[in-house]
């Protein structure tokens, strides 16, 4: 996008970092990891978005992630998604993705949003009800998912915003 939008690029540093990302999909946890699996796959479902989105998709990879795509958070969930649907994945993997998503949301009368399991335990990625909600609802619309609670999702985000403040620059 910066491309397109006038910025230079250098497109050295572009390839050594998306290299990179490439090699942390492929790289096993070193011992003195200090996150636990979970947080490192959802990481690594990031970075999997991150190459697709660049025009580098990884079929192995989003294979991989997708048959253990119930042990990622709605998070990675979420961005496994995007990569999916960027990388030219199978349309059933996207619906099935996209279906599993749709599962976990929580629903009242006026609106909808989306809560981790263990929201607690990915505090070390800034995770968050409000980014994670944010984060689906941005998938859905890139994916061109046709959700009649899209406008209930927004309306639970707004809401949110109203106390005046975000519990981090990521929300």
């Amino acid at each position: 996008k910066a491309r397109a939008a006038g910025y230079d690029i250098d497109s050295v540093r572009l390839s050594n970092g998306l290299d990179f990302l490439r090699n942390f999909l492929k790289a096993k946890p070193e011992s003195s990891y200090p996150y636990d699996a979970r947080i490192r796959k959802t990481i690594q479902a990031f970075a999997l978005y991150l190459l697709a989105y660049a025009g580098r998709p990884d079929p192995a990879y989003a294979e991989k992630f997708f048959n253990e795509r119930q042990s990622l958070s709605l998070f990675g969930q979420a961005y496994l998604l995007k990569a999916l649907h960027l990388g030219n994945g199978s349309p059933a993997a996207e619906e099935a993705v996209r279906r599993s998503l749709l599962n976990k949301i929580k629903i009242t009368p006026s609106q909808a949003h989306f809560e981790e399991d263990d929201d607690a335990a990915l505090g070390w990625i800034y995770s968050s009800h409000n980014r994670t909600t944010a984060v689906v609802l941005q998938t859905l619309l890139e994916t061109g998912a046709n959700v009649p609670v899209l406008p209930d999702i927004v309306r639970w985000l707004v809401e949110q915003g109203r106390t005046g403040r975000w519990r981090s620059t990521q929300e």
